[in-house]
């Protein structure tokens, strides 16, 4: 049976020609190094071609779609740069919501952070949420809770930085991007402990013909070479849809206001935007991480 490894050496293309063809066809530029590398993951059935890359790769491999298709691994995720750059090429908004559980990435890709900025600088809006209060309001603070308490605020102070620094990037729609933390409202008050997950689920909101939006929830995980993009599939109790009205529930107004104004809200009845045009984290960020630390 012939895989995507023999295809290609059948028609004497290196890994990178492949991946430098299909970027081409799609009107993307990248490098023969990235290029390479994405091949390689789809050979090996760590990452699965997206559906506007696949008949560029089968033109490329002399083969039809549905050869290519039956020879990719069934259960690969696709790659999230090109998630990414699917909405970065609509010349309608669309809006990716994403809940960040983990520390931004210490060593960014090139790929990921390229896609993502040029998705901005184009039509795509970016909101990110981090649900980690600033205090846990319990009676008696164990060691436990304190260095729960303190992975908060590493993930709190990380994410800010980060943010800070890729907006700075951004040549233009700085506004565009919005952080959310849960208002300072409920900081004194809350007793919710949630678990640290280093996977985030996110809701891709994509213009339509008819004015509407096409919602997909996918599972963003990171790895060492390539961040990986898995739609969500039904669980057998719960649908799709189920999932994603949860998610919509989880963002509050920001993301139906956004779907009516394609813009985003200062605040809600949970989250408030969080400035991220000054350089230096607010005094109270600080001490959170000192604490963390």
């Amino acid at each position: 049976m012939e895989t995507l490894i023999t295809a290609r050496k059948r028609t004497g293309l290196t890994q990178a020609q492949v991946g430098q063809h299909i970027a081409a066809t799609l009107g993307r530029n990248i490098g023969p190094s990235y290029a390479q590398k994405k091949i390689a993951r789809f050979e090996n059935g760590a990452a699965a071609p997206a559906p506007d890359e696949r008949e560029p790769y089968a033109q490329a491999l002399g083969i039809t779609v549905e050869e290519l298709t039956a020879m990719i691994a069934p259960r690969a995720p696709q790659e999230a740069v090109s998630v990414i750059d699917d909405l970065a090429r609509l010349t309608k908004p669309s809006l990716i919501a994403a809940c960040c559980l983990s520390r931004a990435r210490p060593q960014v890709l090139e790929e990921s952070y390229r896609a993502i900025r040029e998705a901005v600088e184009a039509a795509v809006h970016l909101a990110i949420f981090v649900p980690y209060p600033q205090t846990i309001g319990l009676p008696k603070m164990s060691n436990h809770l304190s260095k729960l308490a303190g992975y908060y605020g590493r993930v709190r102070q990380s994410l800010l930085e980060f943010t800070h620094q890729f907006n700075k990037s951004l040549t233009r729609n700085h506004d565009q991007v919005a952080l959310y933390f849960p208002s300072g409202e409920f900081d004194n008050e809350s007793k919710t402990i949630i678990p640290p997950v280093f996977r985030q689920f996110t809701v891709t909101y994509k213009p339509t013909h008819f004015d509407t939006y096409q919602k997909e929830l996918h599972m963003w995980t990171p790895a060492i070479d390539t961040d990986t993009s898995q739609l969500v599939k039904p669980t057998g109790v719960y649908s799709v849809e189920d999932q994603i009205d949860a998610w919509e529930g989880f963002f509050g107004n920001i993301g139906q206001h956004w779907v009516f104004k394609q813009e985003f809200l200062d605040r809600d009845e949970y989250w408030e935007r969080v400035p991220i045009s000054y350089p230096q984290a607010s005094a109270d960020e600080e001490e959170f991480a000192k604490a963390a630390s």
